[in-house]
C-alpha cells in the first residue's frame, strides 16, 4: 500500500477504504469499488466545481459549466490515473479478460473517482481537494488559458452580426462590484443584451459579447 500512498501523496489512517478503492467488481467475496466511485463522482463534481468558481468568479454559467464538464469526463481521469501509474495498484479477477479492463477508460475513471472517495472520508474535503489539485492541476489550468485565447473571437461575431442586420453596437462601461474589475454592457439598437466582467477592458467587452451572442440564441 505505501506504494500508491506515496505517489498520491496520502497516507491512508483506515487502510480498509484504500484497499477497497483498489478492489474491481470482477474480484470475488471482496467489497469492489463501485459504490465509492459513486460517492467519488459527486466529490469530484463539487471540488471542480468550487475551483473554477474561486479561480474564475467573472467568468459566465455557461463557460464554468463547460470547463467543469471538460474535467470531470472519463478521458481526462483516466489520462490521470495513466500518468500517476495508478491503474497498476487496482485488484483484477483471475481471468484473462478481468486483467484487459485494467486498460479502458471506464475502469481507470472509476479507480480514480473510487480513490477520492476513500480519501474524501479517510482525511476529509481538504485532503480531497490536495489530491485534485495533485492529478488534475496542471488540466485545468490549460482550461483556463484556453478559454481565455477562446474570448478574443466574440466581439467581432457580434460586430459583423450587427453589421449584416443593420444594428447599432455599442459597448457601454458599467459600475464593477470591484475595483480591479471592469464591467460593461452589450447594447443593441438600446437594448441591453449582454454583461460582462474581467479584469481588464478587453476582456470585460469580450464576455459581454459572448453572452449577448447567446441571449441572441435564445
Amino acid at each position: 500500500m505505501g506504494g500508491i500512498e506515496s505517489i498520491i501523496g496520502y497516507k491512508f489512517k483506515n487502510t480498509s477504504l484504500l484497499e477497497t478503492a483498489l478492489t474491481h467488481r470482477s474480484v470475488k467475496g471482496k467489497i469492489s469499488n463501485q459504490n465509492l466511485e459513486f460517492l467519488g463522482d459527486s466529490i469530484l463534481g463539487f471540488i471542480i466545481a468550487e475551483v473554477i468558481f474561486r479561480r474564475n468568479p467573472d467568468f459566465d454559467e455557461g463557460a464554468m459549466t463547460g470547463m467543469r464538464k471538460n474535467l470531470v469526463s472519463q478521458k481526462p481521469l483516466a489520462d490521470a490515473v495513466s500518468a500517476f501509474g495508478l491503474e497498476k495498484y487496482l485488484r483484477l479477477g483471475k481471468n484473462e479478460h478481468d486483467h484487459n479492463v485494467q486498460k479502458t477508460d471506464k475502469t481507470k475513471c472509476d479507480l480514480y473517482e473510487a480513490l477520492l472517495a476513500a480519501i474524501y472520508l479517510d482525511g476529509g474535503m481538504d485532503e480531497a481537494r490536495a489530491f485534485v489539485k495533485k492529478t488534475l492541476g496542471n488540466l485545468l489550468e490549460k482550461l483556463e488559458s484556453e478559454d481565455e485565447r477562446d474570448l478574443s473571437d466574440y466581439k467581432s461575431r457580434l460586430k459583423e452580426f450587427a453589421d449584416k442586420h443593420h444594428l447599432l453596437l455599442e459597448f457601454r462601461p458599467m459600475p464593477a462590484s470591484d475595483e480591479k474589475l471592469f464591467s460593461f454592457v452589450a447594447i443593441l439598437e438600446g437594448d441591453e443584451i449582454g454583461k460582462g466582467v474581467g479584469k481588464s477592458k478587453k476582456e470585460a467587452q469580450q464576455k459581454a459579447a459572448r453572452a449577448a451572442l447567446e441571449n441572441l440564441d435564445k
